[in-house]
């Protein structure tokens, strides 16, 4: 994942696309890694912003 790529909230425990307006791009890699997950400021489709760990985004399409 890097800065550009459009991503979707993904999971089961807080409730999956339902939490966030989708879809959501990344606009700043934060640099905070815990074991293989990095995370990453996003801009959601309402305008929201948030901090998300790579495990809970999903690419839906890359920035090449």
């Amino acid at each position: 994942m890097k800065t550009g790529d459009l991503v979707k909230f993904v999971s089961g425990f807080f409730g999956g696309e339902d939490r966030y307006a989708s879809p959501g791009i990344i606009i700043e890699d934060v640099g905070i890694s815990v074991g293989t997950s990095r995370s990453f400021r996003v801009l959601w489709a309402d305008q929201k912003m948030t901090t998300e760990h790579s495990g809970y985004l999903e690419i839906i399409d890359e920035n090449r």
